[in-house]
């Protein structure tokens, strides 16, 4: 979420302008952990949700996080959204006591999945950012 306001924060030479791009952010990100608050079903998920956002997004909402973690929406930036499912997983592991291997290889291939559609999203937002900075030169 965001991605479009962050453009326009860094275009932007007017602080009063940039404080208010950098709320609507915020807004934003805080309107996406409400959104998956709902999906939170403790009999049929784990309690608590991830909402993986932008490197440049994740920097401008420190003001956030406990605003987003009162959700039970954990956020992370794209950089840093593997490594978290990583740790995820290995204390959902350590605390299971028996393991569903076709469940488990099912969550995986969704994550695998997932985490290709975040890595093209990274690439086309590098590559626009790229172009703008073409085109600005």
């Amino acid at each position: 979420p965001a991605t479009h306001l962050v453009e326009q924060l860094h275009a932007s030479n007017d602080p009063v302008e940039q404080q208010k791009l950098k709320g609507e952010i915020e807004s934003a990100v805080l309107s996406k952990a409400k959104e998956v608050k709902k999906y939170i079903d403790p009999n049929m998920t784990v309690n608590f949700g991830i909402i993986a956002v932008p490197d440049s997004v994740y920097d401008l909402c420190s003001g956030i996080q406990a605003d987003v973690f009162r959700s039970n929406v954990m956020l992370v930036s794209y950089s840093m959204l593997f490594p978290c499912l990583l740790l995820v997983f290995q204390t959902i592991l350590k605390a299971s006591q028996s393991i569903d291997l076709h469940k488990l290889d099912a969550y995986l291939q969704s994550v695998q999945g997932s985490l290709k559609a975040l890595q093209e999203e990274i690439d086309s937002v590098k590559l626009a950012e790229q172009v703008t900075e073409y085109e600005n030169a």
